[in-house]
């Protein structure tokens, strides 16, 4: 049947509606979200700091480029997820995640038209920051409404985390296209021009697939489990407030859940350090693509596999699973990706996206049945952001403390290591406090 004609009646929600077509929907938004996280993080790490951060120069140009222009989007984002995920609990998802893709193609083709530092001087970089802060606003609201939207759809079944992680599969994959984005660029531009105006095409071209997103989401129905909480006058008056009186004591857990997701990505996987480090250490830029492009196809694989086993063993025995294994190879992933050497640094990729493997993917499920659909896609965004961000600046801060004293990212692998494990064990300690999920009903 059609999406855009069901009107939520009958008892199973995927036999109602293509689950493939809503899964696309949730997806896109996913992808373009992580695609515009390794453009910002490559940028970061090897332009953005020589054309916007020109009147800054070594190690610090690095770090200050990286919290700048990275961080200050996960800052924003759990104000976005407020914001978004207020109207999505008020109006309904379709609505809220049509109008936050609006706003991130206008972020991103901002970004892509700006005049550098030599054209401008100093609105350079402050225009770099503000486009970067609305990019993270609007994607605030995509987690919660992308998970909200396949989840849903799904209603009861028993694979509510293998579909989760199929849209969590959308944040490794973003990471692949936004790598053959930049080869493709190389190759016909050369790095020369890359580095003075070829990395814009990328976000050109990330910018059109919004656009092509803002017409899937258009065509989609309306989650029945909103529209049933409609119809009875359930709608929260201001979810946020809900959240806080009704969830309470798990918030902390819940907020720090993601924090070894976004801060061993930073640190061992895409992030601006890692670039930096692969790049110092004697790869090209072609040789830094492939080996991320190469890695996060098997953290593609990760991601979908890890949310399947936890709709075996459950969200939490995974979870944990996954918190241990992504901590212990944080070290080994720096020191591959530190050799110089093309297969290794593969390989480090390969080791340092082991988040993947039980951690960011089981999240979508496990906070989808946490939160009741009164204010799910305001409770999921905002615990999902908020950790987020407690990642990016443990990695951000922390990391670039290590960089800064140890002059270079090369020598600074023993505190870029201890702030990854510091950050697996947030994680797990949140996780042990956070109950089982796997296979309760969904609450209004």
């Amino acid at each position: 049947m059609d999406p855009r004609v069901s009107k939520g009646e009958g008892k199973d929600p995927v036999a109602r509606v293509g689950i493939a077509s809503v899964a696309s929907a949730a997806w896109i938004g996913s992808a373009i979200d992580w695609y515009d996280f390794f453009l910002a993080s490559f940028t970061a790490a090897l332009i953005w700091p020589g054309l916007y951060f020109k009147f800054l120069s070594g190690p610090i140009a690095l770090v200050i480029s990286t919290l700048s222009t990275v961080v200050i989007g996960y800052i924003a984002r759990p104000i976005g997820s407020i914001v978004f995920g207020h109207f999505g609990d008020k109006m309904g998802r379709k609505v809220s995640l049509v109008v936050n893709m609006i706003l991130a193609g206008i972020s991103m083709f901002g970004v892509a038209f700006l005049p550098t530092y030599a054209a401008i001087g100093l609105y350079a970089p402050a225009l770099l920051i503000l486009l970067r802060f609305v990019f993270g606003l609007s994607l605030g609201g995509e987690y919660g409404g992308a998970q909200s939207l396949i989840t849903e759809f799904l209603g009861e079944s028993r694979w509510r985390g293998f579909w989760n992680s199929v849209i969590a599969s959308a944040l490794p994959t973003g990471i692949v296209l936004s790598s053959i984005g930049y080869l493709l660029t190389l190759k016909f531009v050369g790095s020369s021009a890359l580095a003075v105006n070829g990395w814009r095409y990328p976000f050109i071209a990330g910018g059109a697939a919004i656009v092509v997103g803002i017409v899937l989401r258009y065509y989609i129905a309306e989650t029945p489990l909103f529209q049933g909480i409609k119809s009875k006058g359930k709608v929260e008056r201001v979810p946020i407030a809900a959240m806080f009186k009704e969830v309470r004591w798990l918030l902390m857990p819940l907020c720090l859940l993601n924090t070894a997701g976004l801060a061993i990505t930073l640190l061992a996987g895409n992030g601006p350090y890692p670039i930096a480090l692969m790049r110092v250490s004697g790869l090209t830029f072609t040789e830094i693509l492939y080996a991320i492009a190469l890695g996060y196809v098997v953290a593609t694989g990760y991601s979908i596999l890890s949310g399947f086993i936890s709709d075996l063993i459950g969200r939490k025995r995974m979870f944990i699973i996954g918190s241990v294994i992504a901590g212990a190879g944080v070290y080994p992933a720096l020191l591959l990706l530190h050799t110089g050497h093309f297969p290794y640094a593969v390989a480090g990729q390969a080791l340092g996206t082991l988040i993947f493997l039980g951690t960011t993917p089981i999240l979508g499920a496990w906070y989808q049945e946490v939160f009741p659909t009164r204010y799910r896609y305001t409770g999921s965004g905002f615990c999902f952001n908020v950790s987020s961000l407690v990642g990016t600046l443990l990695a951000s801060l922390a990391g670039g403390y290590g960089i800064t004293v140890s002059h270079g990212v090369a020598n600074a692998l023993p505190y870029l290591t201890a702030v990854g494990i510091s950050g697996a064990l947030i994680s797990l300690a949140s996780a042990i406090a956070v109950p089982e999920t796997r296979g309760s009903r969904l609450k209004e």
